[in-house]
């Protein structure tokens, strides 16, 4: 099979998409097929970020066509070529369009369309949450529901809730993919010992609306009084930028608690060093808050943290608890609750043993469910699904 991922996200440090289409690529290339990246809006590395030779990458627009409207314009006139071209040799069977731009989603929609391709598209999120607000947002999504939508072949979906949205706006068929996380790129950590300092890693957003970050500032100001003096506790936080409101109010709210020499904030870091900055920690933490964007996603670095088999801490919101069990692959508290992600702060703490055996029981989940390599055959079968049907 050849899968063309049509696509404007940049790789390698696109964020969390970037990160989940390279592991699917890698998935599928490990099965035996082709993927071909076809970059709307970025130049083809001259170092590919997957080196693998069942994997391509090819560039549509014209790396100096940097305006909105040029580069649109250059995809609209050359989208259908390129996938001519790189179906020669192995036609393409399918198409995966990962924008919900509408200028890029209709360009898509009519190349494939005139080939004859299966046309795929994936939502990791409601498109009200990651779409632009205000009367031009709310025109793209009504034309997404109405013109998109029900145009395409089949939709892939990170969540329940997502398949019960694409149910309710149209006869699409869709396929649940979780988590993907590429095991090549996130081999198992070895153990580490806990003395009389408990180092605690976290890797996302600063803003507490979208990953609750300051739910964990405030936890571990609370965990600490508790241990102290056998124990203290340090913070290492990556992503996002400090000197930005929300990193800003994280420090702000670290010094107020008295732990602010206890808190790292490190900034941006490249994906392929995220592993790395982890090691050193002793347990990592998702404290995603109760929100209409915890329940249509499903984070991608949740799948990443369980894979380093460090125990992790993460809330109970939308399909976490569909896969994960407290005490058993994780430590799952209520979202938004600073003394309950406190108490399982504690607790890792108290008996660290028994907390690198659930880390241990959660790097098998992925291995088993999450791995990308486990997941590409759903995938495939889904298109296969789609040549039936339409046939």
């Amino acid at each position: 099979m050849h899968l063309a991922l049509l696509t404007a996200f940049h790789y390698p440090d696109g964020g969390p998409a970037a990160t989940r289409h390279m592991a699917l690529a890698s998935g599928l290339a490990a099965h035996g097929h082709t993927v071909t990246f076809v970059l709307l809006n970025q130049p083809a590395p001259d170092s590919p970020p997957l080196r693998d030779d069942a994997v391509r990458w090819v560039s549509v627009a014209a790396p100096s066509a940097r305006a909105p409207i040029a580069w649109r314009a250059a995809v609209c006139r050359r989208l259908g070529g390129t996938l001519d071209t790189i179906g020669v040799g192995r036609p393409v069977d399918a198409v995966l369009l990962v924008d919900r731009d509408p200028v890029l989603f209709e360009a898509g929609l009519r190349a494939a369309r005139r080939r004859g391709i299966l046309v795929l598209h994936e939502m990791t999120e409601y498109p009200d949450v990651v779409g632009s607000h205000g009367p031009l947002g709310r025109m793209s999504q009504v034309y997404f529901e109405r013109r998109h939508l029900p145009a395409l072949d089949g939709v892939l979906v990170i969540s329940r809730a997502l398949q019960d949205y694409v149910a309710q706006r149209a006869h699409v068929p869709t396929r649940l993919l979780g988590a993907l996380v590429d095991l090549s790129l996130h081999p198992l950590m070895p153990q580490i010992d806990l003395t009389d300092t408990l180092v605690i890693g976290y890797a996302g957003s600063l803003s507490q609306h979208k990953d609750g970050l300051l739910t964990l500032v405030r936890a571990t100001a609370v965990a600490a009084r508790e241990l102290a003096p056998e124990m203290t506790l340090r913070l290492e936080i990556l992503g996002g930028g400090p000197a930005s409101p929300a990193g800003q109010a994280a420090q702000q709210e670290c010094r107020a608690l008295g732990i602010g020499g206890q808190a790292a904030f490190h900034g941006q870091v490249p994906h392929a060093e995220v592993p790395d900055r982890l090691a050193p920690c002793h347990v990592l933490v998702l404290p995603r808050p109760a929100s209409r964007q915890a329940t249509g996603g499903f984070p991608t670095k949740l799948g990443e943290y369980l894979a380093t088999a460090r125990p992790v801490i993460t809330t109970a919101v939308g399909d976490i608890p569909r896969y994960l069990a407290d005490r058993d692959t994780c430590l799952m508290v209520a979202p938004n609750d600073v003394a309950d992600l406190a108490g399982a702060l504690v607790a890792v703490a108290s008996d660290y043993a028994e907390a690198q055996a659930i880390g241990a029981r959660g790097r098998a989940l992925v291995e088993h469910s999450f791995a990308a390599s486990v997941q590409a055959p759903t995938v495939i079968s889904f298109i296969e699904y789609m040549r039936g049907s339409n046939s």
